[in-house]
């Protein structure tokens, strides 16, 4: 009789805690969510910030060449948008970033085109 007592005393702890367990998940969920709510406001208002940011600095972060003040190199765009080079290059290819070259036969893209672009992307993580 001792073990069964036992045993029944320890599911009804066992069914305790999970009940516990259950309370304790919804407050996390729920602070989660508020978490997550606080995280796409301040994301937002980042991202009305960075529309702000003009396309010119950029140039002067990455030390754009001097002569070419209308051109962007490929890491600069990529440095303005925070992403690699390659998915500028990407962009390129798809027609999505009309691409120049210099004399070169280097890549170039035109300061209106990427801040065209740039407004366009800033509007779509807005919505």
């Amino acid at each position: 009789m001792n073990v069964m007592t036992s045993t029944l005393v320890h599911s009804g702890r066992a069914q305790a805690a999970s009940g516990h367990a259950q309370a304790a998940s919804a407050c996390r969920g729920l602070a989660t969510a508020r978490a997550a709510a606080t995280a796409t406001a301040t994301a937002r208002a980042a991202a009305t910030a960075t529309a702000a940011v003009t396309v010119a600095a950029a140039a002067a972060v990455t030390d754009g060449p001097a002569g070419d003040e209308d051109l962007m190199t490929r890491r600069q765009v990529a440095v303005l948008f925070r992403v690699t080079s390659a998915v500028v290059a990407t962009w390129a290819r798809r027609g999505r970033l009309p691409e120049v070259r210099n004399e070169d036969g280097r890549p170039r893209y035109r300061r209106g085109d990427v801040e065209q672009l740039f407004r366009s992307e800033v509007a779509r993580r807005l919505r």
